[in-house]
Protein backbone atom coordinates (compact mmCIF):
# COMPACT_ATOMS: atom_id res chain seq x y z
CA UNK A 1 0.00 0.00 0.00
CA UNK A 2 1.14 3.75 -0.60
CA UNK A 3 1.07 4.34 2.65
CA UNK A 4 3.36 1.51 3.85
CA UNK A 5 5.93 3.16 1.50
CA UNK A 6 5.74 6.56 3.24
CA UNK A 7 5.68 4.98 6.83
CA UNK A 8 9.62 5.29 7.07
CA UNK A 9 10.34 8.73 5.81
CA UNK A 10 7.21 9.77 7.96
CA UNK A 11 8.65 8.15 10.98
CA UNK A 12 12.18 9.33 10.46
CA UNK A 13 11.47 12.88 9.97
CA UNK A 14 8.52 13.83 12.05
CA UNK A 15 6.93 14.28 15.23
CA UNK A 16 4.95 11.16 14.49
CA UNK A 17 5.02 9.08 17.61
CA UNK A 18 4.09 11.82 19.87
CA UNK A 19 3.29 9.67 23.39
CA UNK A 20 2.96 10.50 26.86
CA UNK A 21 3.58 8.16 29.49
CA UNK A 22 0.28 9.12 31.71
CA UNK A 23 0.19 8.45 35.52
CA UNK A 24 -2.31 9.03 38.18
CA UNK A 25 -1.38 12.32 39.13
CA UNK A 26 -2.88 15.22 37.81
CA UNK A 27 -2.28 19.21 37.94
CA UNK A 28 -5.43 21.36 38.52
CA UNK A 29 -4.37 23.75 36.03
CA UNK A 30 -1.36 23.68 33.44
CA UNK A 31 -1.91 27.34 31.37
CA UNK A 32 0.52 27.20 28.24
CA UNK A 33 3.08 29.94 28.11
CA UNK A 34 2.40 33.02 25.46
CA UNK A 35 0.03 33.10 22.76
CA UNK A 36 0.31 29.18 22.23
CA UNK A 37 -2.77 27.29 22.35
CA UNK A 38 -4.21 25.27 25.30
CA UNK A 39 -5.10 21.59 26.51
CA UNK A 40 -7.81 21.40 29.30
CA UNK A 41 -6.38 19.88 32.58
CA UNK A 42 -5.89 16.39 32.40
CA UNK A 43 -8.86 14.24 34.29
CA UNK A 44 -7.49 11.71 36.88
CA UNK A 45 -6.42 8.64 34.74
CA UNK A 46 -5.79 4.64 36.64
CA UNK A 47 -3.40 2.85 35.61
CA UNK A 48 -1.05 1.56 32.56
CA UNK A 49 -2.17 3.69 29.65
CA UNK A 50 -1.52 3.01 25.78
CA UNK A 51 -1.72 5.66 22.79
CA UNK A 52 -3.45 4.44 19.41
CA UNK A 53 -1.84 6.08 16.92
CA UNK A 54 -3.49 6.49 13.13
CA UNK A 55 -1.50 7.09 10.21
CA UNK A 56 -3.08 8.45 7.21
CA UNK A 57 -1.86 8.73 3.35
CA UNK A 58 -4.51 9.52 0.95
CA UNK A 59 -7.10 7.04 1.26
CA UNK A 60 -5.20 4.06 3.28
CA UNK A 61 -4.75 4.10 6.80
CA UNK A 62 -2.17 2.35 9.52
CA UNK A 63 -2.82 1.67 12.73
CA UNK A 64 -0.43 1.20 15.65
CA UNK A 65 0.21 1.88 19.35
CA UNK A 66 2.96 2.32 22.06
CA UNK A 67 2.08 1.18 25.73
CA UNK A 68 3.44 3.34 28.78
CA UNK A 69 3.59 2.06 32.19
CA UNK A 70 5.26 4.03 35.37
CA UNK A 71 8.43 5.73 33.72
CA UNK A 72 8.61 3.55 30.65
CA UNK A 73 7.67 3.07 27.09
CA UNK A 74 7.25 0.01 25.36
CA UNK A 75 7.30 -0.67 21.71
CA UNK A 76 6.53 -3.85 19.92
CA UNK A 77 7.54 -4.97 16.68
CA UNK A 78 4.89 -4.15 13.56
CA UNK A 79 2.48 -7.21 13.35
CA UNK A 80 4.02 -8.85 16.21
CA UNK A 81 2.26 -8.11 19.75
CA UNK A 82 4.24 -10.31 21.41
CA UNK A 83 7.82 -9.13 20.55
CA UNK A 84 9.24 -6.28 21.94
CA UNK A 85 11.09 -4.37 20.05
CA UNK A 86 12.19 -1.50 22.82
CA UNK A 87 12.10 -0.60 26.19
CA UNK A 88 12.45 2.80 26.95
CA UNK A 89 13.26 4.29 30.71
CA UNK A 90 12.22 7.70 30.37
CA UNK A 91 13.93 8.75 33.75
CA UNK A 92 17.64 7.36 32.75
CA UNK A 93 17.14 8.49 29.12
CA UNK A 94 18.21 5.76 27.41
CA UNK A 95 16.16 2.50 25.67
CA UNK A 96 17.15 -1.30 25.86
CA UNK A 97 16.62 -3.68 22.33
CA UNK A 98 17.09 -7.35 22.67
CA UNK A 99 17.45 -8.84 19.16
CA UNK A 100 20.20 -8.51 19.34
CA UNK A 101 21.07 -7.06 23.41
CA UNK A 102 21.53 -3.23 23.02
CA UNK A 103 20.98 -0.67 25.26
CA UNK A 104 21.67 3.28 23.88
CA UNK A 105 21.78 6.04 25.97
CA UNK A 106 21.02 9.74 25.00
CA UNK A 107 25.22 10.14 24.81
CA UNK A 108 25.17 8.15 22.43
CA UNK A 109 22.40 9.33 20.30
CA UNK A 110 24.16 12.65 20.44
CA UNK A 111 26.96 10.84 19.85
CA UNK A 112 26.01 9.70 16.86
CA UNK A 113 23.86 12.51 15.74
CA UNK A 114 27.20 14.95 15.77
CA UNK A 115 28.95 12.05 13.35
CA UNK A 116 26.07 11.57 10.85
CA UNK A 117 26.11 15.41 10.44
CA UNK A 118 29.79 15.75 10.00
CA UNK A 119 29.54 12.82 7.33
CA UNK A 120 26.29 14.38 5.59
CA UNK A 121 27.59 17.81 5.34
CA UNK A 122 31.20 16.33 4.01
CA UNK A 123 28.85 14.20 1.44
CA UNK A 124 27.14 17.84 0.78
CA UNK A 125 29.73 19.76 -0.44
CA UNK A 126 30.44 17.32 -3.03
CA UNK A 127 26.80 17.50 -4.18
CA UNK A 128 25.95 19.28 -7.82
CA UNK A 129 22.13 19.00 -6.70
CA UNK A 130 20.83 22.52 -5.43
CA UNK A 131 17.71 20.75 -4.64
CA UNK A 132 19.23 18.03 -3.17
CA UNK A 133 21.40 20.34 -1.14
CA UNK A 134 18.58 22.56 -0.19
CA UNK A 135 16.36 19.00 0.97
CA UNK A 136 19.27 18.05 3.30
CA UNK A 137 20.05 20.77 4.51
CA UNK A 138 16.33 21.79 5.92
CA UNK A 139 16.88 18.12 7.61
CA UNK A 140 20.03 18.52 9.25
CA UNK A 141 19.26 22.32 10.67
CA UNK A 142 15.51 22.55 9.85
CA UNK A 143 15.04 26.24 11.47
CA UNK A 144 11.22 26.14 11.19
CA UNK A 145 9.20 29.32 11.24
CA UNK A 146 6.47 29.13 13.99
CA UNK A 147 3.30 30.74 14.03
CA UNK A 148 -0.01 29.78 16.00
CA UNK A 149 -3.79 30.31 16.67
CA UNK A 150 -6.01 29.57 19.41
CA UNK A 151 -5.66 26.20 19.12
CA UNK A 152 -3.13 25.21 16.21
CA UNK A 153 0.47 25.58 15.61
CA UNK A 154 2.44 25.54 12.31
CA UNK A 155 6.09 25.02 12.30
CA UNK A 156 7.61 25.70 8.41
CA UNK A 157 10.49 25.30 6.44
CA UNK A 158 11.67 24.72 2.89
CA UNK A 159 10.84 21.23 2.99
CA UNK A 160 8.62 20.41 6.35
CA UNK A 161 5.68 21.78 7.26
CA UNK A 162 3.61 20.73 10.00
CA UNK A 163 0.48 21.33 10.95
CA UNK A 164 -0.50 20.87 14.86
CA UNK A 165 -3.20 21.02 17.10
CA UNK A 166 -6.03 19.31 19.37
CA UNK A 167 -4.00 19.30 22.09
CA UNK A 168 -4.06 16.85 24.51
CA UNK A 169 -5.10 16.99 28.12
CA UNK A 170 -2.10 16.32 30.24
CA UNK A 171 -0.33 17.47 33.14
CA UNK A 172 3.23 18.47 33.34
CA UNK A 173 4.28 15.52 34.68
CA UNK A 174 2.56 13.30 31.76
CA UNK A 175 4.15 16.21 29.29
CA UNK A 176 7.76 15.79 30.48
CA UNK A 177 7.29 11.70 29.77
CA UNK A 178 5.88 12.52 26.55
CA UNK A 179 8.67 14.97 25.21
CA UNK A 180 11.25 12.26 27.09
CA UNK A 181 9.86 9.17 24.89
CA UNK A 182 9.72 11.38 21.55
CA UNK A 183 13.16 12.57 21.67
CA UNK A 184 14.34 8.88 22.22
CA UNK A 185 11.84 7.72 19.54
CA UNK A 186 12.97 10.78 17.15
CA UNK A 187 17.13 8.94 17.96
CA UNK A 188 16.17 5.39 17.71
CA UNK A 189 13.53 5.64 13.98
CA UNK A 190 16.93 7.38 12.81
CA UNK A 191 19.82 5.04 13.99
CA UNK A 192 17.89 1.98 13.23
CA UNK A 193 15.90 2.76 9.66
CA UNK A 194 19.21 5.03 8.79
CA UNK A 195 17.24 7.09 6.36
CA UNK A 196 16.51 10.69 7.74
CA UNK A 197 18.11 13.08 10.45
CA UNK A 198 16.20 13.25 14.11
CA UNK A 199 16.48 16.62 13.94
CA UNK A 200 13.49 17.85 12.76
CA UNK A 201 11.46 16.07 14.81
CA UNK A 202 13.48 16.92 18.16
CA UNK A 203 12.98 20.94 17.14
CA UNK A 204 9.79 20.01 16.89
CA UNK A 205 9.60 18.43 20.47
CA UNK A 206 11.62 21.45 21.75
CA UNK A 207 9.32 23.96 20.38
CA UNK A 208 5.57 22.05 21.35
CA UNK A 209 7.26 21.32 25.18
CA UNK A 210 8.21 25.10 25.45
CA UNK A 211 4.27 26.01 24.88
CA UNK A 212 3.21 22.78 26.44
CA UNK A 213 1.44 21.47 23.82
CA UNK A 214 0.67 17.72 23.32
CA UNK A 215 -0.77 17.37 19.92
CA UNK A 216 -3.76 14.67 19.19
CA UNK A 217 -3.83 15.86 15.29
CA UNK A 218 -0.39 16.62 13.35
CA UNK A 219 -0.48 17.19 9.21
CA UNK A 220 2.72 16.90 7.83
CA UNK A 221 3.49 17.90 4.19
CA UNK A 222 6.99 16.95 3.26
CA UNK A 223 8.38 18.44 -0.02
CA UNK A 224 10.98 15.84 -1.17
CA UNK A 225 13.00 16.39 -4.39
CA UNK A 226 10.62 13.71 -6.12
CA UNK A 227 7.16 15.18 -5.03
CA UNK A 228 4.94 16.39 -1.59
CA UNK A 229 3.88 13.46 0.54
CA UNK A 230 1.23 14.47 2.63
CA UNK A 231 0.56 12.72 5.97
CA UNK A 232 -2.06 12.81 8.75
CA UNK A 233 -1.64 11.74 12.36
CA UNK A 234 -4.59 11.00 14.84
CA UNK A 235 -3.18 10.21 18.54
CA UNK A 236 -5.50 9.34 21.67
CA UNK A 237 -4.63 7.79 25.00
CA UNK A 238 -6.94 4.73 26.49
CA UNK A 239 -7.17 2.17 28.74
CA UNK A 240 -4.45 -0.84 28.36
CA UNK A 241 -6.23 -4.48 28.44
CA UNK A 242 -5.19 -6.89 31.50
CA UNK A 243 -3.47 -8.78 29.04
CA UNK A 244 -1.30 -5.65 27.47
CA UNK A 245 -0.52 -5.07 31.06
CA UNK A 246 0.47 -8.23 31.52
CA UNK A 247 3.09 -7.97 27.97
CA UNK A 248 4.23 -4.87 29.64
CA UNK A 249 5.14 -5.69 32.70
CA UNK A 250 7.27 -8.55 31.45
CA UNK A 251 8.65 -6.46 29.32
CA UNK A 252 9.76 -4.12 31.71
CA UNK A 253 11.02 -7.04 34.05
CA UNK A 254 13.03 -8.11 30.67
CA UNK A 255 14.48 -5.08 30.64
CA UNK A 256 15.43 -4.95 33.95
CA UNK A 257 17.31 -8.29 33.92
CA UNK A 258 19.34 -7.12 30.76
CA UNK A 259 20.42 -4.07 32.21
CA UNK A 260 24.05 -5.47 32.37
CA UNK A 261 24.33 -7.49 29.18
CA UNK A 262 27.23 -5.90 26.46
CA UNK A 263 25.90 -3.00 24.67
Amino acid sequence: MKIRRYLHTAVACSAIFFVGCVEQKVDPADPSTGDSPTAASAPARIGPFKFEITLIAGNDSLQFAAFFRDHYAIEFEPGDETKVAAVYDLVAMSWQEFDPPRKVTMADCESWGKATTEISRKSLSKSSDPELTRFVKSLLDPQFDVTSSEDAITLANDVLTYRISNPMPLDSHQRQRFFAYDRLNAYRKAMTDRKLPPFPQLAVDDELEHRQFAPGTIKLTIATPTGDVDLKVNIRVVDMTDSEVERVTEAIRRAGSTDDSPE
